[in-house]
């Protein structure tokens, strides 16, 4: 068992149930036709009596895992976890008695679909019925009850099933019953538990309408009218849902199944004549994500909340990819399911079923590389941002990810956390231990706030507003992204006690990471707290350059600029899967689920700076050139890796209140890229660059766009050319958005590859830098508008803001079973 501590609030409900009442009712009549009902349609049945003859197909792999049943009894005496040994023993047999109608299935099958309507752990034990489903706060509904349904209709018209018909008509009522009452976050689109209400109500309806005292009809008209439309759609899949871009706010532990559990209850909708066009968009968006969170050598999954695994990413599941064959995402959508899902899992599923049902759709495999992709992707519901230099396995890859805290269990407290790899090394890591909500076990920037409740501080709140304020990539493969964490130190009511905290992050294609991180607390005593973790153990040398080697590969984290006298220190964590953040001060926990290095610094108030380049290297390859801005204009660094170099700086003026112009020199001796945040822009978020040859420096002027050959920023991105050349400037400009068909994210781009090496430049240089400038007072907008691929104002506040608002949460203690990874 493990202790975890989750947001629990009579406001969830309200707000996520709110105006169901006044809706117009969508939903067809009721299935009433003869059984079977879910997913055995006339063509998929003569697609599975065709796959069933052939060798190795999935298709008699069901047939033969019935065989099993039938000659093993024993083997299927246990319930494994919540019923889910059962569940899936039931459903192959099911199929396979619908395949070939021989009786020895149907006995088998039905001796499975008896031990989910009464027993709980052992066949015979006469310890479920009514209460099987009651065990950790309804869990069970995805087995005990969805597959009982799905048993009901398969095994309707079998010989000995008159007997348990009704005994299970009763307890699907009573089932349902129980959990509009008592289940756990039952409304929030994104929790695991209402992906496994919905895939039990929605069995049930199909199943079991025109043949109840009415109840079943009643669930239909609910799924399809509120579950689906009113809470999935209207606040999961569109607008400002956490489920837009095709990724799940829990992370990928809880994600593959539920994303099963949403395709397949679609699917058994849409067989009804209730189609979810918005859950057929969603499930293309949910393949495009999946590649997009894929290591370079597709060995690993970012993982993005609780993962009890002691291993650094995720393993990759087949079931988000069998959920778009299967579960009807669009045929491009399938054709790139399908292709990958081979390299995600060489076995069949855990549920065979599914596989049986991939296969009879007969998509044509397509390779998502087969057309040129961006190096970039926004999932914008739960604000994570994905680079890669390219698609190839030794590519460099990134993810960061600023979100708030959303209505759900297992999300972690990490807004502005990242991680990077060079092909198929893990330089910067989460080894965040399962359960954990302290934000010192990621790589995300805290601070000390006293509107944090005491048990989480110094890490972030568990009331959390953080944004991604900006998440931008441009065709020369720079990626950037800013994390707002004013609202990460939220109370109840969302107040927050620091008026400036902001993380601007940047990925250059050469290898870098420069994050900027900038803190204001008006309070000297109240610090700021910031690490980054690597599989190995760090060295410092005498400048506080900190390195790694893992691999093939080394991370070297230069400090360029850390204020108040900040000295980094780092440390070994001996990592372990079982040890909790638990305690009455989870907030300091640094625990690791895996053995891990770590460079840590402390900041000191009133105002903190940090500066880091971390570099993913090759072993024997020389680290990047990183050195500090020093005009008092500007805070940032010059990069220079491979010939390249890169200026990234920001306004040093108070909270990046650039002015009406920003003005500064750069070293003219090579053409550079430049990447400037803070800069002053027109509404749109556009500006105005303009450069001027001053002996051999480059004079940059940046002021609010006005016209068509403004930039697009958020942040800037454009090259300027050498002094002997002018000093002539480029834009970067952002991929087009997707053409697509199924609507993914506008930032899964069909942009031509990038420039490997897009400003060129001799190797070798000056050690000049960025001179001084103008820097005025002036507000300068964060959130709106602008080019490229900047994140939105939420106005509703998402969803943690939308209940937050509504009513103060009472944060409790909640002792949960490990849930078991299916």
């Amino acid at each position: 068992m493990r202790t975890r501590r989750i947001l629990l609030s009579v406001a969830s409900t309200l707000v996520m149930t709110a105006g169901l009442a006044s809706s117009a009712s969508a939903a067809p009549s009721a299935p009433a036709g003869a059984h079977p009902r879910i997913w055995l349609t006339a063509p998929t049945m003569t697609a599975l009596h065709a796959n069933v003859a052939k060798s190795g197909s999935a298709a008699s792999a069901v047939v033969a895992e019935c065989q099993h049943v039938v000659d093993r009894p024993g083997d299927y005496d246990h319930a494994i976890y919540e019923g889910y040994g059962w569940a899936y023993a039931s459903a192959s047999c099911g199929m396979a008695w619908q395949l070939t109608k021989n009786p020895a299935f149907a006995t088998a099958g039905l001796r499975m679909f008896k031990a989910l309507l009464e027993d709980f752990t052992v066949v015979g034990d006469g310890a479920g019925g009514a209460s099987a489903v009651t065990h950790d706060a309804g869990y069970g509904m995805r087995y005990f009850a969805s597959f009982s349904a799905l048993a009901y209709d398969w095994f309707h018209d079998a010989p000995g099933a008159d007997a348990l018909l009704p005994q299970a008509r009763g307890l699907f009522k009573t089932w349902v019953e129980w959990y509009e009452a008592n289940g756990y976050l039952k409304s929030a689109p994104g929790s695991n538990y209402q992906a496994g209400y919905l895939f039990a109500k929605t069995m049930i309806g199909v199943a079991a309408s025109g043949e109840d005292d009415g109840s079943a009809a009643t669930y239909f008209g609910q799924v399809v009218d509120q579950m689906f439309a009113q809470q999935i759609v209207a606040k999961g899949v569109t607008g400002a849902g956490a489920l837009v871009g095709g990724d799940w706010p829990e992370g990928w532990e809880y994600g593959p199944l539920c994303t099963m559990e949403y395709a397949m209850s679609a699917r058994a909708l849409e067989e009804q004549g209730a189609p979810q066009p918005a859950l057929k968009s969603w499930l293309h968006d949910l393949v495009v994500n999946y590649h997009y969170s894929l290591t370079p050598d597709k060995a690993g999954f970012y993982a993005g909340g609780d993962y009890g695994t002691a291993i650094i990413n995720a393993t990759p599941s087949p079931q988000p990819l069998t959920a778009a064959v299967a579960g009807f995402g669009n045929d491009e959508a399938a054709g790139w399911a399908q292709f990958v899902r081979p390299l995600a899992a060489p076995a069949h599923d855990l549920n065979l079923v599914y596989d049986a049902l991939a296969e009879a759709r007969g998509a044509a495999a397509k390779s998502f590389n087969a057309t040129p992709r961006s190096p970039f992707y926004v999932a914008t519901g739960t604000r994570k941002l994905y680079a890669r230099s390219s698609w190839d396995k030794d590519a460099f890859w990134a993810v960061f990810v600023s979100a708030p805290r959303f209505a759900v269990d297992h999300q972690h407290l990490d807004a502005s956390t990242f991680v990077l790899s060079r092909g198929s090394d893990s330089l910067v890591v989460d080894p965040s231990p399962y359960g954990s909500l302290s934000t010192l076990t990621t790589n995300a920037l805290s601070v000390d706030s006293l509107t944090v409740q005491e048990n989480y501080r110094p890490s972030q709140s568990p009331y959390s507003r953080a944004e991604l304020a900006w998440a931008r990539g441009t065709k020369g493969g720079v990626v950037a992204g800013r994390a707002a964490l004013e609202g990460a130190f939220a109370d109840p009511q969302g107040n927050s006690d620091v008026p400036f905290a902001r993380r601007d992050w940047v990925f250059l294609p050469e290898g870098e990471i420069v994050a900027i991180d900038r803190v204001r607390t008006d309070d000297p005593a109240r610090k700021t707290y910031l690490r980054f973790r690597s599989p190995s153990s760090f060295s410092l040398d005498g400048s506080n350059v900190a390195t790694a080697t893992v691999g093939a590969s080394r991370l070297v984290v230069h400090p360029v600029t850390l204020s108040g006298s900040s000295v980094p220190a780092v440390r070994s964590i001996k990592g372990d899967p079982g040890a909790p953040c638990d305690g009455d001060n989870f907030g300091v926990c640094t625990a690791a689920r895996f053995d891990s290095g770590e460079y840590a610094v402390t900041l000191p108030g009133p105002t903190m700076l940090a500066v880091h380049v971390l570099d993913a290297l090759g072993t024997a390859e020389a680290a990047a050139e990183a050195i500090a801005i020093t005009d008092s204009a500007l805070v940032g660094a010059r990069v220079t890796r491979g010939g390249v170099r890169s200026f990234v700086v920001a306004s040093s003026a108070k909270d990046g209140k650039p002015g009406a112009t920003l003005a500064y020199s750069a070293a003219g001796d090579r053409a550079a890229r430049h990447v400037v945040f803070d800069a002053p822009e027109d509404a749109n978020g556009a500006s105005d660059v303009t450069t001027r040859v001053v002996g051999e420096t480059c004079a940059v002027s940046i002021t609010a766009g006005t016209g068509p050959s403004a930039f697009v920023g958020r942040p800037l991105v454009f090259s300027v050319a050498s002094a002997k050349d002018g000093c002539a400037t480029a834009v970067d400009a952002s991929p087009p958005p997707t053409t697509d068909g199924g609507g993914p994210s506008p930032q899964g781009a069909d942009a031509s590859a990038p420039d490997p090496n897009p400003l060129g430049g001799p190797a070798g240089g000056s050690d000049g830098g960025v001179g001084s400038g103008a820097n005025g007072a002036g507000a300068n907008g964060t959130n709106n508008g602008g080019g490229g691929c900047n994140v939105p104002p939420r106005t509703d506040g998402g969803l943690a803001a939308l209940f937050l608002a509504t009513l103060s949460l009472l944060v409790v203690r909640v002792t949960r079973a490990r849930r078991a990874r299916a």
